[in-house]
């Protein structure tokens, strides 16, 4: 049997580990040598993508959508052209920092107004990309004929690429929204070349808000950690996808790693391309046996004192009893009293047999997890 299967079964039924001189320095090489990752440690990274730029937060929140977009039109209306084209770039900038879900429907509006000012700036560039970028983002948007037909033919041709790279997030067992350019995200989401908005909705209810940049033409992945689930078990498929993904976008290789979730851990095993389970979601059976064999002891322990009561209680009741009946009730309660005190300590003998069983089984194969390494250490 491998020694890798060897130790993983052994740790996940607590039993003896029986290895030879020859393979005790290989088992112990193959431990210290392998990557610990922490499902706590990479929940706490910040989101990625891979296939695409992700452009992060750095500033305060914003919360008012529609106040941004009053306060473009404001410009327009009183002909602010340049502050308005100013405004309208900051407020794109910002839009990792927004706190709100938003409507295909608002950013396109958003984008149209940042394009129009743009075009009376005299920066046909600028305007283009934004008229482009509020195309992709509603494809229902036309042009608004409150403001004349001088711009409209920039409008009009500005390309619109259709999203042709497949778009995936991963969030296993994850149900909260999640939307690009305030769409949901579903397994046959696109996307195209250019910015887009991402938006997801934390476990806690906040809505969080990162800016994709998309380049070239290989699919996109994103990695939203703290969207995650606080538990994973890499051994079920969806899951697995959502770990493989993390470790992807984070360059973390799955060869060599040990994967530990709280008292759970799991190993690469490349062979088989699997995580095998290295700890069972039961608890051991040494540990189950020092838990189970103390509540027995404690029980029994309690069961003798209330029949070492009984039975001293019933024995002073026949020294003082004054007729015959009363000597023979008291001596039916001294004789329960009596099996009572002798079950119960050979319930705790058996409690205290169970708790010497399990700490020799414990003290025989132990795992140690540290930041660094797992090292696997034998005792005999």
């Amino acid at each position: 049997m491998p020694t890798a299967l060897m130790v993983a079964l052994s740790v996940a039924f607590a039993q003896p580990l029986l290895i030879s001189d020859q393979d005790r320095a290989t088992a112990s090489a193959q431990f210290s040598e392998r990557q610990y990752l922490s499902w706590e440690t990479l929940l706490q990274g910040a989101p990625r993508a891979s296939g695409g730029q992700l452009t992060l937060c750095d500033g305060p929140g914003i919360s008012d959508i529609n106040a941004l977009i009053s306060e473009l039109e404001g410009h327009l209306f009183y002909m602010e052209f340049e502050q308005g084209i100013q405004r309208a770039e900051r407020t794109l900038d910002g839009m990792p920092c927004w706190q709100e879900p938003v409507e295909p429907a608002e950013l396109g509006r958003l984008l149209f107004l940042a394009g129009l000012l743009a075009a009376l700036a005299d920066d046909r560039d600028l305007a283009s990309q934004r008229f482009q970028w509020a195309k992709r983002v509603n494809r229902d948007i036309v042009w608004d004929s409150d403001f004349g037909e001088d711009h409209r033919e920039l409008f009009d041709d500005a390309p619109l690429e259709p999203g042709t790279r497949a778009l995936a997030v991963f969030s296993p067992t994850w149900e909260r929204p999640a939307q690009v350019d305030g769409q949901p995200i579903s397994a046959q989401s696109t996307v195209a070349a250019g910015p887009h908005l991402v938006q997801y909705q934390t476990p806690q209810g906040v809505w969080q808000s990162a800016l994709l940049l998309v380049n070239g033409d290989e699919a996109v992945q994103i990695v939203l950690p703290e969207a995650y689930p606080l538990q994973l078990d890499p051994s079920k498929p969806g899951e697995r996808r959502a770990l493989d993904a993390m470790m992807e976008t984070s360059d973390l290789p799955r060869s060599g790693a040990i994967f530990q979730q709280g008292p759970l851990a799991w190993m690469y095993d490349p062979e088989q391309d699997a995580w095998l389970p290295i700890r069972g979601r039961s608890p051991p059976i040494a540990q189950t046996l020092m838990i189970g064999g103390g509540g027995i002891a404690i029980a029994g322990g309690v069961t003798a004192l209330v029949g070492r009561r009984m039975a001293v209680s019933a024995d002073q009741a026949r020294v003082d009893a004054g007729s015959v009946r009363e000597w023979e009730m008291a001596d039916e309660d001294f004789q329960r009293g009596e099996t009572l005190l002798r079950v119960g300590l050979g319930v705790t003998a058996t409690g205290v047999a169970a708790v010497g069983l399990g700490a020799v089984g414990m003290s025989r194969l132990s795992i140690t997890m540290s930041p660094a390494q797992v090292q696997l250490s034998v005792k005999w």
